[in-house]
């Protein structure tokens, strides 16, 4: 197994978190909310020009993306049944970028 590292280049006030991202095979989801900005969402996206990037404001309460989405297989992700994980879906699936 190869493991490649990606180096991005920071913006002003450039915030990333981890826990704010998933990826999805060609497409990357990023949440942007305490500890992620818009600025970090936009280096994710130019680092990979090559994928998707569909970036979404985490509603208020939620600190981690992975508090509501989460992968759960090549082509699967688990979302609660409750109104703000939905939400999020559906801006997921009505805005990706690239």
């Amino acid at each position: 197994m190869k493991i490649y590292f990606k180096q991005v280049t920071a913006y002003n006030n450039f915030c990333l978190n981890c826990l704010l991202l998933i990826v999805l095979g060609k497409e990357i989801i990023v949440g942007i909310g305490n500890y992620t900005n818009k600025e970090g969402a936009q280096c994710v996206a130019k680092a990979f020009p090559e994928y998707a990037v569909t970036i979404i404001t985490l509603p208020e309460g939620v600190k981690h993306l992975h508090q509501i989405m989460t992968m759960a297989g090549p082509d699967v992700i688990v979302v609660p049944r409750g109104q703000t994980a939905q939400k999020c879906l559906q801006v997921c699936s009505i805005y990706p970028t690239g």
